[in-house]
């Protein structure tokens, strides 16, 4: 069973005709502030970003936190986290990573939803932590893909345009070492969504993992990487390279609009014409 307990799906409300979300991603908290990241203040870049979401996005209707928020899933460091969500004062929702502790998140938020639905979307979130290979992989247990293969029936059989936010990317990236760390039994998490191949119906994917602010094809599917709001690692390496210069050093985020989704249109019609994108750096205060 997933660590992150089940609760009802909610249903998302927005401040106008389209879904504004922000993904954030790859915190790294440690334990004590004073310890940082890889020699960074990684708790002031948060902060950092959040003001700026506050002010570039101050009617986002929902956050997503993608995994990877305390660096070795410390209670401290999830209480601080909790208290910089709690400041900035929207609605978030947050899956584990590698690093996190899930049954500690679980315990500080004991009715996370797994589902969140808002006018023709279903937005799944999956928790890929089980099977930790103790490198970074993870894994999807069998209940989050029979979980998955249920949602994926209910957005087909509703009209729904479906987004399915985990951790670990289920494709591979350029860097030969972090598909060694990819998710674990991508085949199996594939194949569930075999019929949504058959029916020409995309799927929206978001994944963190990867420190990277990127976007990926798979057939009909469009996959969107969310850089960190840590360290960025470089694109292309044999091995693990920090990016140290230039924008991309930066933090950052991704940000959503979502469409209202007609459930009169044809399934096959793309993705773009439903969901924009893009990706915001930080300066450093």
């Amino acid at each position: 069973m997933s660590n992150l307990q089940m609760s009802p799906e909610v249903r998302l409300h927005s401040h106008s005709d389209q879904l504004q979300l922000i993904q954030l991603s790859d915190l790294h908290l440690p334990q004590l502030r004073s310890q940082g990241y890889r020699g960074l203040d990684v708790d002031r870049q948060f902060q950092n970003v959040l003001a700026d979401v506050g002010t570039r996005f101050p009617k986002a209707d929902a956050l997503l936190l993608s995994g990877d928020l305390v660096h070795h899933g410390s209670e401290d460091g999830y209480q601080r986290l909790l208290g910089y969500l709690k400041d900035l004062g929207l609605p978030w929702y947050w899956i584990p990573g590698n690093h996190d502790d899930a049954r500690m998140m679980s315990v500080l938020v004991p009715q996370q939803p797994k589902v969140l639905c808002w006018e023709g979307w279903r937005l799944v979130l999956l928790d890929s932590t089980a099977e930790p290979d103790g490198r970074g992989a993870g894994s999807l247990p069998p209940s989050e893909l029979a979980f998955l293969s249920q949602q994926l029936d209910l957005a087909m059989e509703q009209q729904q345009r479906l987004l399915v936010v985990l951790h670990h990317n289920p494709v591979e990236v350029d860097s030969p070492w972090q598909n060694q760390i990819m998710l674990g039994n991508v085949e199996a998490f594939w194949a569930r969504l075999a019929p949504a191949d058959a029916a020409g119906w995309p799927i929206a994917m978001l994944f963190g993992h990867i420190h990277q602010g990127r976007q990926f094809e798979r057939g009909i599917h469009r996959l969107f990487s969310c850089p960190a709001t840590s360290v960025e690692f470089a694109v292309g390496t044999e091995q693990m390279e920090l990016v140290e210069r230039g924008p991309q050093a930066k933090p950052g985020y991704r940000w959503l609009q979502l469409q209202r989704f007609d459930s009169g249109a044809t399934s096959n019609q793309s993705l773009e014409a439903w969901l924009r994108s893009g990706i915001v750096r930080v300066d450093l205060a």
